[in-house]
């Protein structure tokens, strides 16, 4: 019941709509991270792979398809490149050197999926490695290839976003917490002044409303009530004594006019009655 009472409450209502608000903006916040921080990534990644594509071709065109192939091997030989695909294949389809698993099918810019394994709806089992680079055409006809597989920029991000979401259920949680205590105390403080207000209209007019915190806007409501209530009473009593005054006056009257028309009696029944 006081459950139901709390979800039902204004400041429980209001406490939500401020945490939509802000689940909307994380939100809003996480979807422009993700957007921002893939292209970030793409753009670092296409400009590693053009400066390293800029530098084989020219060493393929000036100093020949073997001294390309060579670069390529001292490339892949260092441990730091194990994202990075290199192929240079000639101009009869030789492979010459590189670790790229397929030649690609035309120029410019490609992505293909490094695994070969598909599974029952002919799509690559492991989807997330897949190399995204550039091709170009070197010297007698041959097809220069590097690239780079993007499951890092992928983990990268995935890690950022993950961070955000979390902190964003904390948050939310957090919030719907505080907020439920929060009408939690003000449905406390309303029913004391409904209670105390029941009391005083059952004709319990001594009963004042407990102030608790005077700083806060109950206790400021709280204690103007009390001050009303406290007037309305003196200005009862003000009124009572001046409806006693009334009557011993009118009381006093109607015996003088009893005693001059010398009616005893009915001087002794109209005092009774009064």
């Amino acid at each position: 019941m006081l459950l139901r009472q709390v979800l039902s409450s204004t400041s429980f209502r209001l406490g939500l709509v401020q945490v939509v608000a802000f689940a909307i903006a994380v939100s809003l916040l996480i979807a422009y991270v993700s957007t921002t921080m893939s292209s970030w990534l793409k753009h670092t990644f296409d400009q590693d792979i053009r400066d390293d594509i800029v530098t084989l071709a020219d060493q393929a065109n000036s100093r020949g398809l073997d001294a390309a192939a060579e670069s390529i091997q001292r490339l892949l030989a260092d441990p730091e490149n194990n994202s990075e695909f290199y192929l240079l294949i000639d101009g009869e389809g030789r492979r010459l050197a590189g670790n790229a698993p397929r030649a690609p099918q035309g120029t410019g810019w490609v992505e293909m999926p490094l695994s070969s394994k598909v599974n029952s709806s002919g799509k690559p089992k492991d989807s997330e490695h897949y190399l995204r680079g550039e091709v170009r055409k070197v010297r007698d006809g041959a097809t220069l290839l590097v690239g780079e597989d993007m499951w890092p920029a992928g983990q990268v991000r995935e890690v950022v976003i993950r961070g955000i979401a979390i902190t964003f259920v904390a948050i939310v949680a957090l919030a719907m917490l505080l907020s439920l205590m929060m009408s939690l105390s003000m449905l406390r403080r309303i029913e004391a002044i409904d209670k105390a207000s029941r009391e005083i209209i059952g004709g319990n007019f001594d009963r004042r409303i407990a102030i608790g915190n005077a700083n806060d806007e109950f206790g400021r409501l709280a204690t103007q009530l009390n001050v009303m209530l406290d007037r309305i009473t003196e200005l009862m009593c003000d009124i009572r004594q001046v409806t006693n005054k009334c009557r011993t006056r009118f009381a006093n009257a109607v015996g003088k006019s009893a005693a001059i028309s010398g009616n005893g009696p009915s001087q002794s029944k109209i005092g009774r009655r009064l």
